[in-house]
């Protein structure tokens, strides 16, 4: 199910994942990926960096 909500997207209960599909580099310097990182920590950023960097994502990628 998909639904819009007002809010902190880090605080809402119930949610199994968030998808960001801010770059393809991984650091999360702004917007969403950088409350993303806020709320996360460090190590949310270091595991972005470490997967982009492994499957080398392009614009149009699934």
């Amino acid at each position: 199910m998909i639904r819009a909500i007002v809010g902190d997207l880090t605080k809402v209960e119930g949610v199994e994942y968030i998808c960001n599909a801010a770059n393809g580099i991984g650091p999360m310097d702004g917007g969403v990926a950088a409350a993303i990182r806020r709320a996360g920590g460090r190590v949310i950023e270091e595991e972005a960096i470490r997967i982009c960097q492994a499957q080398d994502p392009q614009p149009g990628d699934l």
